[in-house]
């Protein structure tokens, strides 16, 4: 789905049922929620999608925000002529969730919120992330930085699920992701 900053990529598993608009968390992508699209098959609507800068959305690589994701979600939602939905996400999902509802209350009949906040970073914080996104996007070998963040992004101790993951982020194109990381370094409270 085209819009004026991006080409949105979504799945839709259709059916019957509230819809759940759900967005991934950073470094994700929409396929991170295909066990809750099975689980749910049959018994709610189901919508993933790719934010800028992931999975298959593509966009110019201008600054953004999450106020601006959350106009994003929201054409998502007017592409398949839904007028409400459960509005969910995990961690930056969360907070563009969380802006969607804000933006739009009466299109969001609840919030789904996984492992996010409301806050602004810290100095600290914002210094922590500006060093991983440094690494990231330099040509040093990536491995050890994406050893660290499976466990913490995936969970458990699984090299069998974190391994589509990591080759993803081996094979990707590492500085792309720099729009998205200040995205993320420099968000506002909504607190």
């Amino acid at each position: 789905m085209r819009t004026p900053d991006a080409d949105i990529y979504y799945t839709d598993s259709g059916g019957a049922g509230p819809v759940l608009l759900l967005g991934h968390g950073f470094f994700m992508d929409s396929s991170m929620f295909a066990p809750q699209i099975d689980a749910l098959a049959g018994k709610v609507r189901v919508v993933a999608w790719d934010s800028r800068r992931h999975g298959r959305t593509t966009d110019p690589g201008a600054a953004f925000t999450y106020w601006d994701l959350a106009r994003d979600s929201l054409a998502v939602l007017d592409d398949l002529g839904v007028e409400t939905a459960i509005v969910g996400g995990m961690s930056q999902g969360g907070y563009t969730a969380l802006r969607t509802a804000l933006l739009a209350p009466e299109r969001v009949q609840a919030l789904l919120l996984l492992d996010t906040e409301a806050s602004a970073c810290t100095d600290d914080e914002k210094a922590g992330y500006r060093a991983m996104f440094d690494q990231w996007c330099s040509d040093a070998p990536i491995e050890p930085l994406v050893e660290a963040l499976a466990p913490q992004l995936i969970g458990g101790d699984s090299r069998e699920s974190w391994a589509p993951w990591i080759e993803k982020w081996t094979s990707s194109d590492r500085r792309a992701i720099r729009p998205a990381a200040e995205c993320l370094i420099e968000r506002d409270d909504v607190v």
